[in-house]
């Protein structure tokens, strides 16, 4: 809320329902899981005037992913997975003169994909969840990924992955970190809107050395080739941080990322060889 005008102080949630169903389906060579998740419930005083009680509509997410295991030894695992989780329809509630418009309801961005759901490295780990100011993993988006594990020696193995991603909802609201609910003086969102709905394709691929049983070494590869919709949200946000006017094309058309890592796994360290 750039106008500072909507106090939080009484802010109220009435009820919420969040639900969820989860299946798992195995076989010898094959494996399917989905889950979907919705919520719902009402937020009162929404605005601090004492009178405007907004909806949370039906808000979804879901993720299914299918799973092949061709060879136990080079290639151990093929796996398709796609998502999808609901944004904000900023048409329904407007922020900026803190009155309800449309039906006045909250349609998404309230229960993100949880941060720890590893989609991957870049886009999903650190970028969308700097947009939206949220700790989160696919927040406003839907997604298709592909991805396979190769291991190409008795130590060594290499996890290359594409992914494609695209906005839910074009005009939607994104992360104000120049607001804070603890200042008890605006809501920490602002309205943007989006000309593209396309975020973008990632490749990344993870080097992985097994160094000792239980114990791990990566290195992690990740480039974004950014579609419209992702330079969009960039250059919105980097508004909101700098409170000033952001020239178009300002954002990288090529966002990367290398990063290492280790992994220790309790139970396999400790067993040993």
């Amino acid at each position: 809320d750039p106008t500072g005008t909507i106090s939080t102080g009484a802010f109220d949630v009435d009820r919420v329902g969040l639900y969820s169903i989860y299946i798992d389906f195995k076989a010898e060579k094959w494996r399917f899981a989905y889950e979907v998740d919705m919520q719902e419930g009402t937020i009162d005083n929404f605005f601090g005037d004492g009178n405007a009680s907004v909806d949370i509509d039906y808000h979804w997410e879901m993720v299914g992913r299918l799973e092949f295991y061709p060879s136990a030894h080079a290639i151990p695992i093929i796996a398709l997975e796609g998502g999808w989780s609901e944004g904000a329809d900023a048409s329904r509630l407007d922020l900026a003169t803190a009155t309800t418009s449309g039906d006045g309801v909250l349609t998404g961005n309230l229960v993100p994909m949880n941060p720890a759901y590893n989609i991957d490295n870049l886009l999903f780990k650190n970028i969308i969840p700097t947009i939206y100011n949220q700790e989160s993993s696919a927040q406003n988006a839907y997604y298709a990924k592909l991805s396979t594990n190769i291991k190409f020696a008795d130590d060594w193995s290499f996890a290359p992955m594409v992914l494609a991603a695209w906005i839910d909802q074009t005009n939607t609201f994104i992360g104000n970190p120049t607001a804070s609910l603890q200042g008890l003086t605006s809501l920490p969102l602002s309205q943007v809107t989006v000309a593209n709905d396309f975020l973008g394709v990632e490749v990344e691929g993870v080097l992985t050395w097994h160094m000792y049983p239980g114990v791990d070494v990566d290195l992690i590869g990740s480039i974004i080739f950014a579609g419209d919709g992702l330079t969009d949200l960039l250059e919105a946000q980097a508004a909101l941080v700098t409170e000033s006017t952001i020239a178009e094309g300002s954002a990288s058309d090529t966002p990367w990322a290398v990063q290492g890592r280790m992994i220790i796994y309790i139970d396999d360290f400790f067993k040993g060889e």
